[in-house]
This record gives structure tokens, sequence and C-alpha cells, in this order.
């Protein structure tokens, strides 16, 4: 290549680095203004909203970032609000955020470190440690809870959570020993925090101990006992909660029958919280699906949509199940129907009218309707191979959620989904980041389960 025609290459290329730099510079800047009249409330709220989604996420963090410096308290607390409800997307971002753990503002210092909470910032782990022992105690508060939500990565902390443990007292010594089993679930120091929490007499606390003692792996069976005795106890204060958490320990048989018992508790709350239950424990809980059977003809609808979903995530029903799911399906509550097409297309020997029930929904004029099925067809995932033709045309449809849903479908399905490419190539377009996103990891999905197969 000659020296002129080499020259022109590199001032090309530095030509396209500087475009695309001033590019994103200008997205960024506009992304701030957008953010800007939402702070004070200028302009079309809902409108900016739509364009700052249509945005390169890295854009929207790095105009948050500038908004997170600004000297206005409610400014700053307005884009840590922003940036918490992106979570570990935001993490740019936390370069910026660690400096305001040390903010003289503590409204500020307890904001921070909610939203690094959210991002999962194993990196603020420190400073979240020095905030333990914050002179404010809604900033102490925030810093328990972020560690908790940082997980496992947060481990370096757990000396200190325990030593706090022991030093406080009421409802920050019950979070202390939740962030302790979030973070570390094999940890057995908190376990008597925690089953003394479920006494307390505020209903977050009691929230809060059984949340952690449904952590603590593997299960104890004095957590186990524990929470059996709260959920018995009429006058506990938090027993929608205790029965999830029994249901998430994989509870032995007596512990079933206790909660299937439970399902005619006049607590309408205790009742659909004990059929989540049996639904989270799976097909170990078949003996309480002949109760769960009679719960579709509830006049409670909350209750008989709850019991379908406890019958769904059973695998296999018995023939006995199948006139009520089917019966469902003709339910005057669409939320009822829906349940009943998810649950019937998990299942045989009824699983096509299912997905034909969910697939029929993709077809509505009611944008509800759509975002419904497509919603059920998720729910279902790579059995509803069928559906992939109406998946395909659900990439074209107007509503934004409706082509999110039907791509999360697509990418379950991998190579099934292979006559959907043409369709899920389009989406490479969409005017919306997030369905651009997810387009390209659908279209990875397809293509590395196809190389599988070939190599097999």
């Amino acid at each position: 290549m000659s020296r002129l025609r080499l020259g022109v290459c590199v001032i090309a290329m530095v030509g396209s680095f500087c475009s695309g730099v001033h590019s994103a510079e200008k997205e960024t800047d506009r992304a701030y203004r957008l953010l800007l009249e939402n702070r004070y409330k200028k302009g079309d709220p809902a409108a900016n909203l739509d364009a700052l989604e249509r945005m390169e996420l890295s854009s929207v963090v790095s105009a948050l970032a500038r908004l997170v410096e600004d000297d206005d308290a409610y400014t700053c607390w307005f884009a840590l609000q922003f940036l918490r409800h992106q979570g570990p997307k935001a993490n740019a971002a936390t370069g910026t955020l660690l400096p305001l753990l040390e903010h003289k503002n503590a409204q500020i210092r307890a904001n921070t470190a909610t939203a690094l909470g959210a991002m999962k910032a194993k990196e603020a782990v420190p400073g979240l440690i020095s905030g333990l022992a914050d002179e404010d105690p809604a900033v102490r508060n925030a810093c328990v809870l972020a560690l908790a939500g940082i997980g496992p990565a947060a481990k370096g902390a757990i000396s200190e959570l325990e030593r706090k443990m022991m030093e406080w007292s009421g409802p920050m010594q019950v979070k202390a020993a939740l962030a302790i089993a979030t973070i570390s679930p094999s940890s057995t120091s908190n376990i008597s925090v925690l089953i003394r929490g479920l006494k307390a007499k505020d209903k977050w606390t009691c929230k809060f101990a059984a949340t952690g003692l449904n952590r603590i792996k593997p299960p104890q069976k004095v957590a186990i006992s524990a929470l059996v005795t709260a959920l018995k106890d009429k006058n506990m204060l938090a027993r929608p909660t205790v029965a999830r958490a029994l249901g998430l320990l994989s509870p032995p048989e007596d512990v079933i029958l206790v909660l299937t018992e439970l399902m005619e508790d006049h607590d309408k709350d205790v009742a659909f919280s004990v059929i989540l239950a049996l639904r989270d424990i799976g097909p170990s809980a078949r003996k309480a699906i002949p109760d769960l059977i009679k719960k579709i003809a509830a006049h409670d609808k909350d209750l008989a949509q709850a019991a379908i979903d406890a019958l769904g995530a059973m695998k296999s029903l018995p023939k006995e199940a199948y006139p009520a799911l089917l019966g469902a399906l003709k339910d005057e509550n669409k939320d009822v129907r829906l349940g009943a097409a998810i649950t019937l297309a998990k299942t045989e020997p009824a699983r096509a009218k299912g997905i034909a029930a969910l697939t029929q929904l993709l077809k509505s004029d009611s944008s509800e309707d759509r975002r419904s099925g497509a919603f059920g067809l998720v729910k279902v995932g790579a059995s509803a191979k069928e559906a992939v033709p109406a998946l395909a045309q659900a990439l074209s449809d107007k509503d934004k959620f409706v082509r999110i849903l039907a791509l999360l479908t697509l990418e379950k399905m991998g190579s099934i989904a292979g006559e959907a490419v043409p369709a899920v190539t389009r989406c490479l377009d969409d005017p919306y980041w997030s369905v651009r996103d997810l387009a390209a990891k659908t279209l990875k999905s397809i293509r590395r389960q196809d190389e599988r197969n070939t190599n097999e």
C-alpha cells in the first residue's frame, strides 16, 4: 500500500473514532438534559423516559454519574434512585459513587449505599463496612442491607457483621444476621438471632428473620421447627413470609402436611402464601395436589390462580387435574385463564391446548392480552416450539414489551428457534436499546446451540 493511501486510511480511521467519541458525548449530553428536565418536572416526563430508553445505557449511566456530582441534594438523590433501578447494568458508575459514601449529607450517604447494593458493586464493600459504624442510623441500616444485596462477593464483611450482630439489638441485629445468611449461607452463628427475630413486635423484623432462616444452607432442623411454630401462631406478624420461607427450604413431609392444612386458613394472605410455598417446593409436594385442584374452583380468584401455578410446578399431574384446568381456560377472570394455559402447556397430555391458548393471545387486538400471551410463553420456555412462528411475528409488534418477551422465549429455545432468525436479526435495528441488546443475545443463543448440535 502506498504511503498516500495508508495516510488516507489512518485519517479516515481517526476521523471515524473522533466522530464516534463526539457522537457518544452528544448522546450523554442529551441524556443529561432529559434527566434534568425530569428532575425539575419540566417538559414531558413520559416522553423523556421513552427517549432515555432508546439510548445506549452507557450514555445514560454517564449522564447519571454527572448528575450525582451535583451540589443539589435532591438532584443527587434523583440520579441515585435511577441508578439503583438499573441494578448491575449501571456498574460503570461505581467509581463515581464510592466517594459519596463519605458525603457530608447523611441522606446521600444512605442513598449511595442503597444504590451500590442494588448494583452489586463488590468494589464498594470496604466503604460499606466502614458505613456500619456511621453516626447516622439510616446510613448504618442502608449499609448492612447493601452488603446483603451484594451477596457472596461481600464475604470480606462477615467478621465485622458478626461483631455488629453481637453489639446491636432489635431490628438492626436481625438485619446483620440476615446479611450474614445471604453472604455466607453456611454460617450458623446467626441462627439464634434469626429465631428470636420471628417473635419481634414489628412485621418487618419478623420478615427479615424468616428470610434469613430460609437462606441458611443446608437447611437446619432447628430453623424449620422455629418457622413451623411461627406459622401456626395466629398472632405472628409475618406468617405469609414464614410460609414462603418454608417453601424455599424443601421441608420434610410432615411440614408439607402442615402447609396443606393451612390452605384453609382464614387469613387469605396466609392461605395464598402457603399455596405459593407448595409451588416453590414443587414435585415433593405432590400429596397436596388434590387440595390444590379443589382450590381452582374457589370463589377467590387470587387463590385459584395461585393453585393453578402450584399445579404447574408439579411437572406431571394426575388425570383428575385436567378437567379443572381445561375448565379454567374458560374462566371469567383473565389471570385464571392465563395461569391455566401456562400450566397446561407445561404438562402432558394437554400441552398442545395450553400452547394454542397462549399463541391465540399473541394475535389479540389488545396489547394487554398480547403481553399476557408472550409472558406465558416465557414461563413455558423451550417446550413451546410450536409457538415459534407466532413469536417471530410478535417481534414486529408495536408494543416493545411484547417484543422483549418474545425474544426472551426465543432465547430460551436456542436452535429450536432457528426459523425466527430473520425476525430476530431485524430487531438489531430496534429503536430501543433493551430490545437491540436482547436480540443480540438471542442470536448468540440460537447459534451457540446450533454449533453444539453440529459438534455432537
